[in-house]
C-alpha cells in the first residue's frame, strides 16, 4: 500500500491524489496553494495568464522550481504560468485536474 506522506501527496476523490499544498520544499521543491508548484516567487495562484497540467514532465520531477519548463516558458514569455501538473497522472486526470483549475486560474491559455 502506498503511504501519501511519504508520497508528498494528499487524496483527492476525483483525481485520487494531488501534489500537497503546504509550500513544502524539499530539495528546490515548492508547492502553493491547491498543490500548485511555484516556479519563482510567487506565494499565491496568478490568474489570467498559462495553465500547464501534465505528469511529472510538466510538474518538473527531480528539477528546481525555476528548472521546470512552465518556468522556463514563464521566462521566455513574461507571463505568469501555473505549473499544475501532477505526477503520475493519466490523460484522465490532467483533464480533470484543469477543470477543477480552471475556475480559480481563469487562464488565457490552457
Amino acid at each position: 500500500m502506498v503511504n501519501l506522506d511519504e508520497l508528498k501527496a494528499d487524496f483527492d476523490p476525483v483525481l485520487g491524489w494531488t501534489n500537497r499544498a503546504s509550500n513544502q520544499h524539499e530539495h528546490g521543491y515548492t508547492t502553493i496553494e491547491h498543490g500548485v508548484r511555484k516556479n519563482f516567487d510567487e506565494t499565491t495562484i496568478r490568474p489570467g495568464g498559462i495553465l500547464a497540467v501534465g505528469d511529472s514532465f510538466t510538474e518538473g520531477w527531480e528539477v528546481k522550481d525555476h528548472e521546470s519548463w512552465p518556468a522556463f516558458l514563464e521566462k521566455l514569455t513574461g507571463v505568469p504560468v501555473v505549473n499544475a501538473g501532477v505526477g503520475g497522472y493519466g490523460t484522465d486526470q490532467i483533464i480533470l485536474r484543469a477543470e477543477q483549475l480552471l475556475p480559480i486560474v481563469r487562464p488565457k491559455i490552457l
